[in-house]
């Protein structure tokens, strides 16, 4: 293989990995439930809980409080309205 053509393939192979990660990034996912911690000056928030009870075990102890995610869109499963039967 000559030098170019090793160059070449290098630099393809990191392209195509740098746009698969980039992909993966752009896909971020929105949780049901966000813990809400602090004051009204400096509050933090924590989107990133699937269950009430994973929210209410991260604010044990520190305060604050769990509510739904506003943001939060549950997925569908793409198949509503179909026939599970086959017509001949």
């Amino acid at each position: 293989m000559s030098n170019r053509l090793v160059i070449r393939f290098v630099v393809l192979t990191a392209a195509a990995t740098l746009t698969m990660f980039a992909n993966q990034a752009a896909q971020a996912r929105e949780y049901p439930w966000c813990a809400y911690y602090g004051g009204s000056d400096n509050d933090a928030t924590n989107c990133g809980f699937s269950t009430r009870e994973q929210c209410r075990a991260a604010i044990s102890g520190v305060g604050g409080y769990c509510q739904t995610n506003p943001r939060y869109i549950p997925a569908t499963t793409g198949r509503a309205g179909r026939s599970s039967e086959r017509k001949n």
